[in-house]
């Protein structure tokens, strides 16, 4: 790959390690003539580099591509797991050469793309480079219907629903006894917590595919993508989730498997 010439660093705020790494990658960088860019500057970055968890990754992950960019993207690990993040602080050194002589290869990530319907409100467009799920509000379950890849309706009685992509198959898909995807061109959807155990409550998915959900009744859900609640669905909603037309770019590094 291209020697790294200019990259944007981030930095979790709220974990002083990392923010003071990623002060001292930045004099290196100065020493070593690599420009560090500002988020105003991203059409310019070679790569980009994140300090923090998961969580902080995915953050910043999804901003670069909502963007539009198809910027590889790193993280050092600051976390608990570090499922995404590749770096470890006492190797960063090594990897950051790796970085400076092209030693690094790059891969695409799927990420999911949710479109609503919503009788209350404007449509509602967003991404998730992890998952997209809608979950009780109250003690209620949630009453929905949902129609994969074009089938008819099927309902459902449970806690929620997740859709998750091969990255996020690692998350809450996880905890949630989902299957872990091996394909790149695959998504999952599991309904979460049934309450008919003897219902099928996991669906593999190519990414060609999408799944409708509608007919929500009960508990009132709330809708949240990667993390972030965007809304509260209301019984004549519909929403849509596939495949993204924006990916995330990883950087692999030949010693390191996912």
């Amino acid at each position: 790959m291209r020697k790294v010439q200019k990259l944007a660093i981030f930095a979790h705020p709220e974990k002083s390690d990392a923010v003071k790494m990623s002060r001292s990658v930045c004099c290196w960088c100065r020493q070593m003539n690599i420009e560090v860019l500002s988020e105003n500057e991203m059409e310019e970055m070679d790569v980009v580099l994140t300090f923090g968890g998961d969580g902080f990754f995915v953050d910043i992950a999804n901003l670069v591509a909502d963007k539009g960019l198809k910027i590889p993207i790193a993280g050092v690990n600051f976390g608990t797991l570090g499922y995404l993040n590749r770096i470890e602080p006492d190797e960063l050194g090594r990897r950051m050469e790796d970085l400076l002589n092209g030693n690094y290869g790059v891969s695409e990530r799927n990420r999911l793309q949710i479109k609503s319907k919503n009788i209350f409100g404007p449509p509602v467009y967003a991404h998730a480079l992890n998952d997209i799920y809608f979950e009780r509000t109250t003690v209620k379950t949630v009453r929905y219907k949902v129609s994969i890849a074009g089938a008819p309706y099927i309902a459902r009685r449970a806690d929620g629903g997740l859709v998750a992509t091969r990255t996020g198959s690692t998350a809450y898909n996880r905890t949630l006894g989902g299957p872990i995807l091996i394909k790149e061109k695959n998504f999952v959807f599991k309904v979460m917590g049934p309450t008919e155990v003897d219902d099928r409550n996991a669906w593999i998915i190519s990414e060609n595919d999408s799944v409708i959900f509608s007919s929500f009744t009960g508990s009132a859900p709330r809708l949240v993508c990667d993390d972030k609640e965007i809304m509260i669905l209301s019984a004549g909603d519909t929403i849509e989730i596939g495949k993204s037309k924006i990916p995330t770019r990883f950087i692999e590094f030949s010693d390191v498997d996912w």
